[in-house]
């Protein structure tokens, strides 16, 4: 098993037509992935994990009845996740933000390329390293 990822339904039981409520804070997982950990028997370490799983179709979550105070809800919401995903602008942004360290690298490398053929008329494209 490379990945394991753990569902929670109860988090969206309004896109089922069912009553939103606070769900319960998630279960803390250990997360471990194979390096240095060669002789690591992933059975044994996921055994509680395989169990559920294989019990789920007798776990079956039942929905709300009772649709809380939306006001708190909303309030835990707003504590979970952002609700905008951008501050809004009327303007557009005026420099480009590189999102990571591969995208910085091919800017810098294209920056330097283009600045080192407009100082240099003599440079050819291809001749840049």
């Amino acid at each position: 098993m490379a990945v394991m990822e753990v569902h929670m339904p109860e988090r969206v039981w309004c896109q089922f037509g069912a009553p939103q409520v606070i769900p319960p804070a998630p279960e803390r997982y250990d997360r471990k992935d194979g390096r240095g950990h060669a002789r690591e028997n992933w059975l044994l370490y996921h055994a509680r994990n395989i169990e559920r799983w294989n019990d789920r179709a007798n776990t079956i979550m039942e929905p709300p009845t009772q649709e809380e105070n939306q006001s708190q809800w909303r309030q835990w919401y707003e504590q979970q996740s952002n609700l905008y995903l951008t501050p809004f602008s009327e303007e557009p942004p005026t420099e480009y933000c590189p999102r990571g360290p591969i995208e910085r690298a091919l800017v810098d490398v294209t920056f330097r390329t283009r600045e080192l053929l407009i100082t240099n008329s003599e440079a050819f494209y291809l001749d840049v390293k």
